[in-house]
This record gives structure tokens, C-alpha cells and sequence, in this order.
């Protein structure tokens, strides 16, 4: 209905409202007051999330489904479930008639004995590696004591080595220092200033100092032999050490294979209870049981048919989750991620179960140049398998603003709001009018509708996301949307409700 009236002709509607105007000035001026302010419902534009999002059609599949097959060809003995019953996994669904015999069985008892002498053969071959790996085991703990015995010894050469190099650095620096005294006394005494003595003095004190030196670095040089001969008596530990783990390993091997054999024997003496048990397996493939929990799907078989091996006769079907199918177009590519939520829009537009994308494939489908996104839903209790669905991917949640659809007017392709603004200055009485109490600047009524284009963005339920225009804070007008124009005097709805009968009833005429 709205869009009908906005279909005339601006012209007619600009002459419409200068008539009105003049019409309304006129009675003003008759009455000595100025029009009646329309009553509107208002709404305060408040920060909310806006999202972005796009809608696709996909077809639910149920995860936990399976198609029932028996596993053997047989005449069926009784049916246990029926078409839209709901079973447990493991529940029996048919049993089928028996198509192997039990005569195997007696196969394995001829070998029983036999298996039985084996494997006390193998016991004892166990009992003899066992005591050849406990040998072993003790030979390497003696051989680690060795390694650490040899690795204490090479850490004391070392330690011995380093006191023997830091004597020999002094024995050096005592050298050097003598070195240079016996050269300043030999000079002395060359220009006479000291005596004979003090350079054979000096003399004495360079022979000690080489001859201490010469014992340090013979110290020294002893202290790396030590080293290098605990360095090797260290390799040697360690080597033998390696050959004890590696023939403790050996042993440990041929224990394995001693247990492996018993385990081999003890496999053929249940031979025979093995061929007892492949009747008995039959047996077990004559019974098929659901796989998963579900509702069992339509069953068009009866007592005596025959099946065979792989033939599907019926379904179970579990609709606690789902699977969902939506194909992106390749420009939406670089937004997708794993666990990017997705929502289901119910058949009425409410807002419906939530899911996670599961996988993104790694290729694009070249035809329809999309790429495949699956995404998992958990059953509400609306959902069905095979259900087509209208779901869309929310790629993003900022703080925006939401206003509803019915506040919005459109002239051609430009959108509108009306604001509620307070009365300018040139709108009030001039010279000595005394303000009526509607025009009092205090009184909650002093309000205009300013009409305020907008640009909108898509709809979010039953609102649009506003993109620039309008802003936190705002008033806007909700209600009697065709009644109003730019400038018109209006008030609250709520205080029109508070006023006296007579008083509506006055307005209104």
C-alpha cells in the first residue's frame, strides 16, 4: 500500500502538501494555535551486530546412514524390526538360515595333540633365551659401571690438566718477567750505572725461570697423556658397552621369537576351536544387526525369501547430524575457513540451528566455478534427512546499526527515514506570542519529523543494516509512516496514550 502512494507523481504530492500547509496555516491563524503534533512510535537507534552474510540451498544428509546388506547368501528364518522402528546398534534386524556345517570342527581335533607337543617344545626354548637374555642384561649393567669408572677417570685427567696448564702459564709469566729483567740489567750494567752482581743475579733468575718452565710444559704434556689414555680407555668402555647392548638385544630378540613361536603354537592348538568357531562365525553372519542407532527404512521382504551376499535390503537412518552441501562461488574463496558458522533459515525466516564449516575443498569445480564447503548441523528436532534447506554462511559480525523495514520509504531509488528533531529556532513564536504548551521548549512534544535519506545495506530478519545516513542515539519514527512529512509537528506515542479521554477525543476532531 505504501508503495502505491509513492507511485504519484511528485508534482501532485508537493501541490497536495502546499495545500495542506496552507489549509493547516489558515486554521492555525483562525485558532490561534499551530497544528496537532501527529503521535508516533519511536525508536532509538542503539549499537546491535550486523552481519554479513549470503544464503545458499543445500540438501541435509544424515552422517550416521547405512544401507543393511548380509554378509552370506541365505533363506531368512524371522524378521525383528519393521518399517520406522528405531533401533539401538547391535539390535538384530534378520536372521538368516544356516549354510555352513559344523563338520570342521572335527578337522581340528586330530591336530590337537600335536600342536600340544610343539608347544611345550617352545616353552623350553623360551626357558633357554630367557636365561641367555638375564646374562646378558648383567654383562651391560657391568659394562655401563666400566663406562663411568673410565668417564670419572677422564674427568680427573681433565681437571689434573687443567691445573698442570694453568702452572705452566705462570711458569710462562715468570719467564717473561725475568726475561725482561735480565735484559734491563744486562743494560745497566753495560752503561755502568749497576754492578756485575746484579746481572749475574739476573742471570740465575732467567736459568730457574726456563728450567721451571720446561718442568711445567713436561707436567703439562704428561697430564694430556693421561687425557688421551682415559679418552680411550673411554671409547673402549663405551664399545664394549655397545657390543653387550646389542648382544642383550639379540637375546632379547630370540626371547621375542620364543614367545612369538608359543603364540604360534598356541594358535594351532585352538585350531580346532578356531573351525568350531568359523560355524560359529556363520552363525554370527546369519544374525544381521544394525551398525548405528537410527530408524529402520522400509523392508519389502518376507519370512523364506532368499538374499544373497551384498544385496542392500533395507536402511537405517540416524538424524542426530547432519552433513550439509553448499557450493561458494570462487570470489568468496579467501573468506572460507574451518569452523565458520552457518545458520539454517526456517521456512517462516526465523533464525534456525547453527553449524560449523568441516572441510573446504583444496579444488574448484570448474563448471559451476565454486568451490564445495560441508558443513555439520546438529539435529534440532526440525530436520530430516534428504531435506533441502536454505542456509547462509555468516562471514563476518561488526557493530552496526539495524532499522525496521516499515520505517524506511523510497522515492525512486533513494531511501528514507523520518528522524524526530526538536523544533528549530525559526519555527517558534516571534514577538510577543506567548509559546503554546506543545511549542514550550521543555515539553516532550517539541518535536518535527525530519525526512533523512539513508543508504541501506541487505536485511537482517525484519530489519535493514543501515550503512550511512543516521546514528547512535537517533529517534526515529516506527509508526504512521504515510502521514508524515518533512518538517510536520509530531510527539511520542506514549504521551498521547496518557492524556484524558475528552482529550484524544478533541484532538482527533
Amino acid at each position: 500500500m505504501a508503495k502505491a502512494r509513492l507511485t504519484f507523481p511528485i508534482g501532485l504530492l508537493m501541490s497536495v502538501a502546499f495545500l495542506n500547509t496552507a489549509c493547516g496555516d489558515k486554521n492555525a491563524a483562525q485558532q490561534g494555535a499551530g497544528p496537532k503534533a501527529i503521535p508516533v512510535e519511536l525508536k532509538t537507534l542503539e549499537t546491535t551486530t550486523v552481519i554479513d552474510s549470503n544464503e545458499f540451498v543445500g540438501n541435509l544428509v544424515a552422517t550416521k546412514f547405512v544401507q543393511l546388506a548380509p554378509k552370506i547368501d541365505g533363506r531368512i528364518l524371522k524378521i525383528y524390526a519393521s518399517w520406522g522402528q528405531r533401533v539401538n546398534a547391535g539390535d538384530p534386524v534378520l536372521l538368516l538360515e544356516p549354510t555352513q556345517q559344523q563338520e570342521n570342527v572335527n578337522a581340528a581335533v586330530g591336530n590337537l595333540n600335536i600342536q600340544r607337543a610343539n608347544f611345550q617344545a617352545s616353552e623350553s626354548n623360551l626357558r633357554t633365551a630367557e636365561a641367555e637374555r638375564d646374562a646378558a642384561r648383567s654383562f651391560v649393567a657391568s659394562q655401563q659401571a666400566n663406562v663411568a669408572t673410565a668417564i670419572a677417570n677422564l674427568a680427573n685427567s681433565q681437571e689434573v690438566l687443567k691445573t698442570r696448564e694453568a702452572d705452566l702459564k705462570k711458569a710462562q709469566a715468570n719467564l717473561n718477567l725475568t726475561e725482561v729483567n735480565f735484559k734491563r740489567s744486562n743494560f745497566l750494567v753495560e752503561t755502568g750505572v749497576q754492578p756485575q752482581q746484579d746481572l749475574d743475579n739476573r742471570t740465575t733468575e732467567l736459568k730457574d725461570a726456563q728450567a721451571s718452565t720446561e718442568a711445567a710444559l713436561k707436567t703439562v704434556q704428561a697430564a694430556k697423556a693421561t687425557v688421551a689414555a682415559n679418552q680411550g680407555s673411554v671409547q673402549a668402555s663405551k664399545a664394549s658397552l655397545q657390543q653387550a647392548k646389542e648382544n642383550l638385544q639379540a637375546a632379547e630378540q630370540r626371547v621375542n621369537s620364543a614367545k612369538a613361536s608359543i603364540s604360534s603354537q598356541q594358535g594351532a592348538i585352538e585350531q580346532a576351536r578356531g573351525q568350531l568357531g568359523a560355524t560359529s562365525q556363520e552363525l554370527i553372519y546369519n544374525r544381521v544387526v544394525a551398525p548405528v542407532s537410527g530408524v529402520v527404512g522400509d523392508i519389502p521382504l518376507q519370512i523364506g525369501d532368499f538374499v544373497r551376499t551384498g544385496e542392500s535390503f533395507t536402511t537405517i537412518t540416524n538424524n542426530t547430524e547432519f552433513e550439509l552441501d553448499i557450493n561458494v562461488p570462487v570470489e568468496r574463496y579467501q573468506d572460507l575457513r574451518i569452523g565458520l558458522p552457518v545458520e539454517i533459515i526456517r521456512s517462516d525466516g526465523r533464525e534456525g540451528e547453527v553449524g560449523r564449516i568441516s572441510f573446504i575443498s583444496p579444488t574448484t569445480n570448474s563448471n559451476a566455478q565454486s568451490v564445495l564447503a560441508k558443513v555439520i548441523f546438529k539435529n534440532d528436532g526440525t530436520l530430516r534427512n534428504n531435506q533441502y534447506v536454505r542456509a547462509r554462511i555468516i562471514w563476518d559480525q561488526q557493530p552496526g546499526f539495524l532499522i525496521p523495514t516499515t520505517a524506511v520509504t523510497s522515492i525512486g531509488a533513494q531511501r528514507f527515514v523520518f528522524v524526530a528533531r526538536p523544533k528549530t529556532a525559526d519555527a517558534e513564536p516571534k514577538g510577543n506570542q506567548s509559546p503554546s504548551p506543545e511549542q514550550s521548549p521543555g515539553s516532550a512534544n517539541n518535536l518535527v519529523a525530519r525526512q533523512i535519506p539513508v543508504v541501506l545495506g541487505g536485511i537482517q530478519g525484519q530489519s535493514y543494516q543501515v550503512v550511512s545516513g543516521v546514528t547512535a542515539g537517533e529517534r526515529i519514527a516506527v509508526s504512521r509512516i504515510l502521514e508524515l512529512r518533512d518538517g510536520v509537528a509530531i510527539e511520542p506515542a506514549s504521551l498521547t496514550q496518557s492524556k484524558p479521554p475528552d482529550a484524544k477525543l478533541k484532538s482527533s476532531l
